[in-house]
């Protein structure tokens, strides 16, 4: 398998000032959709973000690129009750802290020379704060320390997708839930053909 990191070495886009920003938001894409997170867009386009209906209503319109994805119908239940009954609410908590840590895994794994961990602490505190909601003291840094740690590996497992994900948002500039799913078929295909 090719890994991304070889594709970064040779690829002049890898070496492009929206690298990182590409990677960060194509990997929360990723983690949205393979864990079942509802994603409405990914955009680096200013002006798609300020005049997005989704990101006024969520108050999120500033034009800073992001990916519009939507957990609340599947947290609030948990945060209402503020513990987990099932094995899969845990997988849910533990799912949504994959999907919000894994933009600056990503950034620190794919592209470490220009990785600010600062820019990513919006992803840290929603992490954090989606943890804090069922689980205090020890258990709850424990529970950070497992997704990051679980992070880490799923951004290591998906850096083709990701890496395909990225391309695609550099191109395009707003990508819907169809063209990420798009790129993650190919970059599957891609591997499935290198592997025969």
């Amino acid at each position: 398998m090719i890994d991304i990191t070889d594709i970064i070495a040779k690829d002049r886009f890898f070496r492009n000032e929206d690298t990182k920003t590409c990677i960060h938001e194509a990997a929360h894409s990723v983690a949205a959709i393979i864990f079942g997170f509802p994603i409405y867009w990914v955009s680096l386009d200013r002006d798609f973000i300020r005049q997005d209906e989704m990101a006024i209503k969520h108050e999120c319109a500033f034009g800073d690129p992001m990916a519009m994805i939507i957990s609340s119908d599947r947290l609030t239940p948990i945060f209402e009750r503020g513990y987990t009954k099932t094995v899969e609410e845990k997988q849910t908590i533990r799912n949504y802290c994959i999907m919000c840590l894994a933009g600056p895994v990503a950034e620190e794994l794919l592209h470490p020379e220009s990785y600010e961990p600062e820019g990513s602490a919006r992803d840290f505190e929603q992490a954090a704060w989606a943890v804090g909601m069922i689980m205090k003291g020890i258990e709850r840094r424990r529970a950070i320390s497992r997704a990051s740690s679980d992070t880490h590996i799923f951004v290591r497992e998906r850096r083709r997708e990701i890496g395909f994900v990225a391309r695609a948002l550099q191109s395009k500039r707003t990508l819907f839930p169809s063209h990420i799913r798009g790129a993650i078929d190919a970059a599957r295909a891609a591997e499935q053909k290198e592997a025969a």
